[in-house]
């Protein structure tokens, strides 16, 4: 039986300098365990001129929020993602791939440079930049561009594991017992899951975009999947709309808003009204998701804001809307 190497503050610098002793051959200067847990290890080491991650899948892992084990090759699936979008989209905004290690299931990516701040924490305190909104579109909007429509990448994104456990089931499928809601979800999701258009992110939520700079750098490529592109930027604005609601700061969030989708489109192919009904579907599935699923949103916690949330979705999810100005209405009258 296979026996994965764990890594550790202990072993990574002898770990290092095995798999890359030309480039790595001297003392870091420090070591950070900056996640850990039964899925994924993530250290950073400090080398004085460089400075790396180093992500590891731990193998037998199983997600405290799904009953089956999550496959550790998606950290392999991860790296060719990130190398895919660095290739196609000659983006800087994205990890620089080093190594990776099938065996151990280690990949080893550049570091976002310092200091940087997780855009999370930004939006959670009411701070919203329209010019990092943009950037972040316009980075989305290249990596869907770049990867549009080959099949060569469809053909190697092809297994659906990881995204349908962790991103459909998980976070769309599973979020309501209310039949009618589930029924009208599932409806809809079968028919995007037919859309296999791109190479989405799959998790490019505001933990997983890093700022420095007004540079928007994005990080978590392991629900990377050949799908629709509304998923990847419906995701992205539910989270915006999340914040607004529970900030009540609707014009500052909207402002950021409109500079996203505006962003996003003048970098892509499509036609609005080809993407823009599904993102608002999304939109609404998502909002859901981080109040009533099992990855809740943390910074959600007056109950009459969950209500006022719950209310939206379920109104966006049984409606045929088309447009994002329709939820801003609809948004704005249900706010407190």
């Amino acid at each position: 039986m296979f026996n994965q190497i764990i890594l550790n503050k202990g072993n990574i610098v002898e770990y290092i300098r095995d798999i890359l002793p030309d480039r790595f051959n001297k003392e870091p200067k420090k070591i950070e365990e900056l996640r850990g847990g039964i899925i994924n290890t993530v250290h950073r080491v400090d080398f004085g001129n460089e400075k790396i991650i180093l992500k590891q899948a731990l193998t037998n892992a199983k997600s405290r929020y799904i009953s089956c084990k999550i496959n550790p090759e998606r950290i392999i699936k991860e790296y060719e993602a990130i190398s895919l979008f660095r290739k196609h989209a000659k983006l800087d905004e994205l990890p620089q791939p080093i190594f990776i290690d099938k065996e151990n299931y280690v990949m080893i990516v550049s570091s976002v440079p310092e200091p940087f701040k997780l855009l999370k924490e930004s939006l959670i305190n009411n701070i919203v930049d329209e010019e990092i909104a943009e950037n972040i579109a316009k980075t989305l909007s290249r990596m869907h561009k770049s990867t549009m429509m080959r099949d060569e990448i469809l053909f190697n994104f092809d297994n659906t594991e990881n995204f349908i456990n962790l991103k459909i089931k998980l976070q769309c499928l599973n979020i309501t017992k209310e039949n009618k809601i589930k029924k009208e979800i599932k409806k809809f999701i079968n028919d995007s899951l037919k859309i296999r258009m791109v190479l989405l992110h799959g998790d490019i939520a505001p933990k997983n975009i890093l700022v420095h700079n007004k540079k928007a750098y994005f990080i978590d490529f392991e629900e990377s999947y050949y799908g629709d592109p509304a998923l990847d930027i419906g995701y992205l604005l539910a989270h915006y709309f999340l914040n607004a609601i529970n900030n009540n700061s609707l014009p500052l969030f909207y402002n950021a808003i409109d500079k996203i989708w505006e962003k996003y489109l003048q970098y892509i192919n499509f036609k609005k009204e080809d993407i823009e009904k599904r993102l608002v579907k999304y939109i609404g599935i998502f909002l859901l998701s981080r109040i009533d699923g099992q990855a809740k949103a943390d910074q959600i916690k007056r109950e009459e804001i969950k209500h006022i949330i719950r209310k939206i979705s379920k109104n966006i999810i049984m409606n045929n809307y088309k447009e994002l100005e329709e939820i801003k209405e609809i948004i704005k009258k249900s706010a407190i």
